[in-house]
């Protein structure tokens, strides 16, 4: 299993809502119904000014071929979206340890 990190870094304290907003809107729900994705989801750090999204894959080139077709669509925009002092900050992980629990947990709360 593998993870990728989006990080917008440096948001102003008016942008934070929005770019969450935004992100959970159109760039989630985009990620989720990619082939291969297992889960996606923002997390937050009011106090930085940082929103990082998350996303679980069941295969590394399924991952990068999304990383590619994300880093394009930043790349094709016309202008910097207000509020980002940074270029979004990408990472990749290989999940090491079993996260078949975890997945199973959400499985279980979307469920409720």
């Amino acid at each position: 299993m593998f993870a990728t990190f989006h990080r917008f870094a440096g948001l102003e304290p008016a942008r934070m809502q929005p770019t969450i907003d935004d992100l959970e809107r159109n760039a989630i729900p985009s990620t989720l119904d990619t082939f291969g994705c297992l889960n996606a989801f923002v997390l937050v750090d009011w106090d930085a000014g940082a929103v990082t999204t998350v996303s679980l894959w069941d295969d590394e080139d399924r991952m990068r071929r999304h990383d590619r077709e994300t880093e394009e669509a930043y790349a094709s925009l016309e202008y910097r979206p207000k509020g980002w002092r940074t270029e979004p900050r990408i990472e990749r992980h290989e999940i090491v340890h079993d996260a078949r629990r975890f997945l199973e947990l959400g499985h279980e709360a979307a469920a409720a």
